[in-house]
């Protein structure tokens, strides 16, 4: 009897201390899953802080691009009367790339939910803003181009003015959005701006832009390519009206075309064509310029062209443009003669 006491006394007094141990293991475990959650509530809560930074700091440098190009295009506006064609055209394609470029600059942030209601507003504010800008260039044009319905270019600039409009009044409501978010988070305000410049209201009249830019000469679609040849060796005399070309043991022709018209003219064919005249000796021989822009000028050679002694010859350069305000300077020709080798 004494024997089992002791036993059953041993086993009672075991059974608390195992209890105690799991109820500590259950306390360790409880407050390592606690610090387990404050520590990535921490992490998530600065991760998403830095989300908010970027955010607003990226937004903020498009903004700033945004203001500037918004400032070129008003003077572009205004100013559009003393430029030609291309400068207006080149102006307006750097503008719209530089546009592009800052709002993939901004897609690209990840967006925290904080700045999400920001985000939207900011997003229709520059990408209305950047279709407007690049839908200028087509509104110029045919505002200049189209002879037959004048109200083309028009319409297509209300749409352009249009939409800028609609990125002024997303962007009116941005500010007040930063307001809790720059409490918060202690950061600067964007920039204050507007694409339509209230101060310049008749400069985004689509109409009476529409005829200003009718009535510049210098805008509208001019295209004149000019030749300009040297040979050698060069003619030294002339009999009855007919180049005397000394002889020699090579002759060349030196081709420069230049580009006095107001458009990019491509792929321009210069074919120089030697015929002899009491004879059937005909020789054609071409080169083409790729790509040739307004004011600029591009030479072609042509050598060892085959010529006999004696010969009376016709040679003629032609470089034809489609629609060449004036042709005839698309060609160039001269009779002469070989003299005969001592």
């Amino acid at each position: 009897m004494s024997r089992q006491k002791q036993g059953s006394m041993a086993y009672n007094g075991y059974t608390p201390y195992r209890g105690e141990r799991r109820r500590r293991r259950i306390l360790l475990l409880v407050i390592f899953a606690t610090l387990i959650g404050l520590f990535s509530l921490a992490v998530r809560s600065r991760s998403e802080q830095r989300d908010v930074l970027e955010y607003v700091s990226v937004a903020r440098e498009t903004l700033v691009e945004h203001r500037e190009i918004a400032a070129q295009v008003s003077t572009l506006l205004v100013d559009i009367d003393g430029l030609e064609r291309q400068v207006v055209l080149d102006k307006v394609q750097s503008l719209y790339e530089r546009a592009l470029a800052a709002d993939a600059k901004l897609a690209a942030v990840p967006i925290a939910p904080e700045v999400a209601v920001l985000s939207g507003y900011v997003t229709v504010a520059t990408s209305s803003w950047t279709t407007a800008v690049g839908a200028l260039d087509e509104a110029f044009l045919a505002s200049v181009d189209d002879a037959q319905d004048v109200l083309v270019g028009e319409r297509l600039l209300a749409a352009a003015f249009e939409e800028l409009k609609v990125g002024d009044r997303a962007y009116a409501n941005v500010a007040q959005r930063l307001i809790p978010i720059s409490d918060e988070y202690s950061v600067n305000e964007f920039p204050l701006f507007t694409y339509i410049n209230p101060e310049q209201i008749n400069t985004y009249d689509a109409k009476l832009t529409a005829i200003r830019l009718r009535q510049f000469r210098q805008l509208a679609e001019y295209r004149d390519v000019k030749l300009s040849v040297t040979l050698d060796p060069l003619p030294v005399a002339e009999q009855n009206g007919v180049a005397v070309i000394p002889f020699g043991e090579t002759f060349s022709a030196s081709v420069v075309v230049s580009n006095n018209g107001n458009l990019i003219e491509n792929n321009i064919v210069v074919t120089l064509t030697i015929t002899e005249i009491a004879g059937e000796f005909v020789l054609p021989v071409s080169q083409t310029i790729d790509q040739l822009l307004p004011d600029v000028s591009s030479t072609v050679v042509f050598n060892d062209l085959p010529l006999l002694a004696g010969q009376l010859y016709e040679l003629v350069i032609e470089a034809p443009v489609a629609n060449d305000n004036d042709p005839a300077s698309n060609e160039w020709r001269l009779f002469f003669r070989r003299n005969a080798g001592e």
